[in-house]
């Protein structure tokens, strides 16, 4: 019971990061806002449910913690180490559909599909957890302006998700000690 309520409180947090994460959602929002494609601007946040609540099929699956944890350092180990390099910007035309794929591409090279299965492995609570903060920031962070989606991109969202994943991570395998 004790270390449930710390990785609830991570979920969340790890949703709330990578909803900010400019690379994976607000950035392409504002591109098709910038071409006129309001309607499909703001459908880019709803395609992210398709992307990562596939996990719920995984629910039935049992896991012993350590290896849940074990699995969420290794997977953020990985992302801290090559945030740089897993997204992709390619060239293409201002509709839903080329930005559909680069999204998609970019959630399969940061591994973002992998927090979700884990998730639903772990608990289901902490997958809705994780998917209504995801979610509600994408969102929220769809509709921002120019100077505000700039700033979401110096942070470095992908950093923040990383060093808050490794500590779920380190959170599971404490919890099997």
């Amino acid at each position: 019971m004790q270390v449930q309520i710390p990785i609830a409180i991570l979920s969340l947090m790890i949703g709330t990061t990578q909803g900010m994460d400019a690379y994976s959602g607000p950035l392409y929002s504002l591109y098709l806002r910038k071409f006129n494609k309001r309607k499909e601007s703001y459908a880019i946040p709803f395609l992210t449910v398709g992307l990562v609540s596939w996990a719920v099929l995984f629910r039935q699956f049992v896991i012993e913690p350590v290896v849940v944890g074990v699995i969420i350092c290794s997977v953020y180990g990985v992302k801290f180490l090559f945030w740089r390099y897993h997204h992709v910007s390619l060239s293409f035309r201002p509709e839903f559909s080329c930005v559909a794929k680069q999204l998609t591409m970019n959630t399969f090279l940061g591994m973002d599909f992998l927090l979700p299965v884990i998730l639903a492995v772990a608990g289901q609570s902490y997958l809705l957890l994780f998917l209504t903060s995801l979610i509600s920031t994408r969102v929220v962070s769809s509709f921002l302006d120019d100077n505000k989606i700039r700033k979401l991109a110096i942070m470095n969202m992908d950093g923040i998700s990383s060093i808050l994943g490794m500590i779920m991570g380190l959170t599971f395998v404490a919890s099997y000690i």
